[in-house]
């Protein structure tokens, strides 16, 4: 496992300042996402129960809410852009390498392994690990990011609340793992009918 995660790491190089960039601006999008729940409950607290001054103030708190959203669509549409097109780059350099690694075989190579087989890993397998580079990547640190970040909040707003809401977390996990599986099943089973049908 290590010494694959160290190929791949190989493969990226070249690419990973535009990557490492993607990554940051799409996790500081997160940070600044997480100023929505305190800022939407201070505007209903305001607007419900707040004197006339008070309500003054939903107008101010509205165009933040407003200036948030923006700031974290950009960054997110920055961050994203970033892996896109790094990630088009590197799996169009990725495909060059193989189809050269594999055109310099010998004619048994050619004997022994199905045409469409060879042809999926061109295609297929260089998409999946540019998903993995890039999208797979970022989701996972961005995930983790959110979690923490919402839990942090959530403690701080409602303690009680966040307690319920850990003690169901296990079932929603299996639930998870579960589909996971059959997700990852479903996965392996459409690269084998790309390569037959090749």
């Amino acid at each position: 496992m290590r010494s694959e995660l160290r190929h791949l790491a190989v493969q990226t190089i070249g690419f990973r300042k535009p990557i490492a960039a993607g990554v940051v601006l799409i996790l500081i999008g997160t940070l600044v996402s997480l100023a929505y729940p305190p800022l939407i409950g201070k505007v209903i607290d305001l607007a419900i129960g707040g004197d006339s001054q008070s309500r003054n103030m939903v107008g101010l708190l509205c165009a933040a809410l407003a200036v948030v959203l923006m700031l974290r669509s950009a960054l997110s549409f920055c961050g994203g852009y970033l892996l896109d097109t790094t990630g088009t780059r590197l799996v169009n350099r990725l495909r060059e390498r193989l189809f050269a690694q594999i055109i310099d075989r010998d004619y048994g190579f050619f004997i022994s392994q199905r045409v469409g087989d060879l042809i999926s890993r061109i295609q297929v397998d260089a998409q999946t690990i540019r998903d993995a580079v890039t999208h797979t990547v970022a989701t996972l640190l961005n995930q983790c990011f959110m979690f923490f970040g919402a839990l942090t909040v959530m403690l701080i707003m409602d303690w009680q609340l966040t307690l319920l809401i850990l003690f169901l977390a296990p079932f929603s996990a299996w639930i998870s793992h579960y589909f996971g599986r059959r997700i990852a099943q479903s996965s392996r089973a459409a690269h084998d009918h790309s390569g037959n049908s090749g």
